[in-house]
């Protein structure tokens, strides 16, 4: 396994599992700028290859109600079991 194939995999289980990034780069020895420069690249990647990214609720939320907020400030909100067609076309407005 190459370096970026290690440090995507550390990403993604930060992300996936909603982690503190500094803790969990201190409990298994990452530069924690190390991390943050591998995270940006994943999630331009990400960002790249596809229109959509993955995004996951915290463990403790008990909300129903997605809120995806924007850099120009808009603000959507919708339920997690959006059809994600209908997500495209409200963001490609």
């Amino acid at each position: 396994m190459d370096k970026k194939e290690e440090m995507y995999q550390h990403v993604q289980e930060c992300i996936k599992n909603n982690l503190n990034q500094q803790a969990y780069c201190v409990e298994r020895g990452i530069n924690i700028a190390r991390f943050y420069y591998w995270k940006k690249k994943y999630l331009q990647e990400q960002i790249n290859d596809s229109s959509f990214i993955t995004v996951s609720a915290p463990p403790q939320s008990t909300g129903r109600q997605l809120e995806l907020l924007f850099p120009n400030g808009l603000r959507l909100y919708c339920g997690y079991d959006a059809p994600a067609g209908l997500l495209k076309e409200l963001i490609n407005l």
